[in-house]
């Protein structure tokens, strides 16, 4: 990649995060406004223009601060998805160029900035970077300053059956810390960064090992457990058919949590292994899909996990059908797709969940 592409990309690259800083963050907050039952105090209108830009200013700072540390949490997760299926060690080791073998410099490490920076090519011997390696950069960044924007500092307003706080906004959630709310966000920014690690090992056909599997979905169990506020929705409130069953549940506390993340978990590897039975290749891609719906089955519950099924289901029938037509093979991995259908419905969650509740 040349320099003049590498300077063209990084304009783009600006333009996009300012377009949907200015754009996209309008829109969302006006849907969410619209959405929100609390009373809202406004920011006082006697602001002078010089306030309102050191306002915005540190707002966007905030949002790009988060932004980064998404960045470097992808930089970590090409590290991941290309070591754990080799049995490679992830943390007591050197970033290294992979050609000529030189440490990577820390000031070299930054995710997507040194990309540019360098041109795309290895300081020492001059190598082509993967672009893989700043687009996933990108998508984790991508992760989380969008669940930031729609998640973070609205309160969790997308999370149904969350008690969400009477303010929102950048200075009433993070600068006067909602840890409840800080931990959610950091909760699903971890789940979407796990289905993004699954999706790449299988775009690089590399199945998920068992360690790597039964540890997520630990991990994932002793976090819904042990933080209620992980889990706004309750078996008892998805299954009211067994209220009786659930209240007995509902009065041990951890308990009852450990058995919704645990019907959650089961329904999703279900779900998974269903939709990835007949898939070309079992051998190989058993494990991605039932990873990743178990994942969403304990992290967000059966009832979402069953609405992005049927979306994914219906995606995957429609390329299928217009594979067989053109004669072309898709070439987005399966649990990539999973992972944009179930980022797409997270904004939408609580809505969709009402809804379904209403009906």
């Amino acid at each position: 990649m040349n320099q003049k592409r590498v300077r063209v990309i990084l304009l783009v690259s600006v333009a996009a995060i300012l377009g949907f800083y200015l754009i996209v963050t309008p829109l969302i907050e006006r849907w969410l406004t619209q959405q929100d039952s609390r009373q809202i105090i406004p920011m006082s209108d006697s602001l002078t223009t010089s306030q309102e830009i050191r306002i915005f200013t540190s707002k966007l700072a905030v949002f790009l601060g988060f932004a980064f540390i998404g960045g470097s949490v992808g930089s970590f997760l090409n590290v991941v998805a290309w070591s754990v299926p080799r049995g490679e060690p992830i943390v007591f080791r050197s970033s290294a160029c992979p050609k000529c073998g030189a440490k990577i410099r820390a000031y070299d490490n930054l995710p997507v900035i040194s990309y540019f920076l360098l041109a795309g090519r290895c300081r020492d011997c001059d190598v082509r970077i993967p672009i893989r390696y700043v687009l996933v950069e990108w998508a984790a960044g991508g992760i989380f300053a969008s669940l930031f924007l729609f998640e973070l500092v609205t309160g969790a307003q997308n999370v149904p059956g969350f008690n969400h706080p009477a303010f929102s906004g950048i200075l009433w959630i993070v600068m006067y810390a909602k840890w409840d709310i800080i931990g959610i966000y950091i909760f699903h920014a971890s789940l979407f960064s796990l289905l993004l690690t699954i999706a790449l090992m299988e775009l690089d056909r590399l199945r998920p090992p068992r360690g790597f599997f039964v540890g997520t979905i630990a991990v994932m169990l002793a976090a819904v457990t042990l933080f209620d506020f992980l889990q706004p929705v309750a078996l008892v409130d998805q299954l009211p058919y067994f209220a009786r069953f659930a209240e007995t549940l509902r009065a041990q506390g951890m308990l009852m949590r450990l058995a919704t993340a645990i019907f959650g978990g089961v329904f999703g590897f279900a779900v998974g292994s269903l939709l990835s039975y007949r898939s070309i290749d079992l051998a190989l891609y058993w494990s991605a899909i039932p990873l990743a719906f178990t994942l969403l089955g304990i992290g967000l519950g059966w009832q979402a996990t069953l609405v992005i099924a049927i979306i994914y289901g219906a995606i995957r029938l429609l390329i299928k059908c217009s594979s067989a037509i053109t004669g072309s093979a898709g070439t987005l991995p399966a649990s990539m797709l999973l992972l944009l259908v179930a980022f797409a419905h997270h904004p939408f969650w609580r809505w969709i969940a009402e809804r379904l509740t209403e009906s």
